[in-house]
């Protein structure tokens, strides 16, 4: 073998073991990469010690919602509202009966001049009083009958109509005109009447209302 020969032998074996070391310091390095991967994970993920070498459990529905148990819930009755607010309680006057109330309409566009069961010229009024123009309309209520139409020396011309739905009677005094008679049918809103001055105990053009259920009168307002 020459010279020659030796020589590109050597060379050969010169760049395989470069090539060997290479391959060598890639795999060490991905072998402490692999390591440091793993102890990093380890420690983010590393489960939590009590202190008495016990591993806790987590349980994440109630540390994030924290409900109690419901045998844990209880509630205490106390009689002292001193301390709810005021608007929690409503004074409300319901009437004796139930009804619709938006069944009902008032009678008049005027303005209400005397409550029910106000004190008038020495007398409680078992209705209700509206101030007009005179001629201004008089409606009907409610649907109904009129059961009775005319003129009297107490009340001057009236109207009375029967409201069977309800089993309510309305009653219209002190008109200046009257539209309506006996047996006729009444639809709520109709024009029945107008506001005079023939009751002479209104000394300005007055209409007087009243609601009765059988012989007890019922305060109008409650119904509209």
């Amino acid at each position: 073998m020459s010279r020659n020969d030796y020589d590109d032998m050597g060379q050969s074996f010169s760049r395989r073991g470069k090539g060997g070391d290479k391959k060598t310091y890639v795999i060490s390095f991905m072998g402490v990469l692999i390591i440091l991967i793993a102890i990093i994970v380890y420690i983010i993920f590393k489960p939590v010690d009590d202190g008495d070498g016990a591993i806790e459990e987590e349980n994440t529905s109630a540390m994030e919602l924290n409900i109690p148990d419901v045998e844990e819930i209880s509630v205490e009755r106390s009689d002292d509202t001193s301390s709810i607010a005021d608007d929690v309680f409503l004074d409300v006057t319901l009437p004796d009966e139930k009804v619709v109330p938006s069944s009902f309409r008032a009678p008049s566009d005027g303005i209400v001049t005397h409550s029910f069961n106000e004190i008038y010229e020495g007398k409680t009024l078992d209705g209700i009083t509206y101030s007009a123009a005179a001629g201004s309309a008089v409606y009907a209520a409610s649907d109904g009958i009129v059961s009775d139409a005319g003129n009297s020396n107490e009340y001057g011309r009236y109207i009375s109509i029967s409201h069977s739905q309800s089993g309510l009677r309305s009653s219209y005094y002190c008109l200046e005109t009257v539209l309506v008679k006996p047996g006729d049918k009444v639809r709520r809103g109709d024009i029945i009447g107008s506001i005079g001055t023939s009751n002479k105990s209104f000394e300005t053009p007055t209409l007087f209302f009243k609601l009765e259920k059988g012989s007890s009168a019922q305060d109008p307002a409650i119904y509209f």
